[in-house]
């Protein structure tokens, strides 16, 4: 019965145990990378969501006001019927 290291040397077409440890140890480096860039990315969301946030709120509440200063810029200056509806 042969060892397990013969068997995995086998299986890998004759690769020396070097380019078998460089293979396993570029595979780490890769999934650290990704891991690191999803990191990134996540605390860019984390750091952006409040804002845009408040954004959408803020555009919402215009878009819900505008009929009513709209409606009130008919018989006053326009700049007075946003002030009041605000």
């Amino acid at each position: 019965m042969s060892s397990l290291p013969e068997r995995l040397n086998t299986a890998l077409g004759g690769a020396s145990s070097t380019s078998v440890w460089v293979r396993r140890f570029l595979i780490v480096l890769t999934v650290l990378g990704c891991m690191v860039i999803v990191g990134i990315v996540f605390w860019f969301l984390a750091i952006i969501v409040h804002p845009i946030i408040l954004l959408f709120i803020g555009v919402v509440i215009a878009y819900l006001l505008y009929p009513l200063s709209k409606r009130l810029s008919r018989h006053m200056p326009r700049a007075l019927a946003i002030l009041l509806t605000y």
